[in-house]
């Protein structure tokens, strides 16, 4: 399905993520980045992590966008790579690296997950 909805809520926000799969998105973009102040970028991790681990796969996508910057890049996609995570939202992408770093976190994220999940 393409998704034709899109509803941001800002990732240190739990109430807000709790309500978000019943607002009929297609899908959800939990944001990291512009909508997490600076101090709040771990708290906002966390959360996140806590909430993706809740959600069934019925529902709408789920999508995080990622801060750009390598140190926050590289804790945001160990806080959200595994189930629930539909994929992740790469803002202001420079180019091709951009996206080839990208993908070298997301496969050392997963390496280190417990084959369990």
């Amino acid at each position: 399905m393409t998704a034709r909805s899109y509803l941001y809520v800002p990732g240190d926000q739990p109430d807000k993520l709790a309500k978000a799969v019943g607002r009929g998105a297609d899908a959800i973009i939990v944001d990291l980045e512009d909508a997490v102040a600076f101090t709040s970028k771990a708290t906002a991790r966390r959360i996140t992590c806590e909430w993706l681990s809740t959600q069934a796969e019925a529902g709408p996508e789920i999508w995080v966008r990622i801060n750009n910057h390598e140190d926050l890049m590289a804790d945001d996609i160990n806080a959200v790579v595994g189930e629930g995570l539909t994929g992740l939202y790469i803002p202001k992408a420079d180019g091709p690296d951009a996206i080839d770093t990208v993908a070298q976190l997301v496969s050392a994220a997963a390496a280190h997950q417990d084959p369990g999940i």
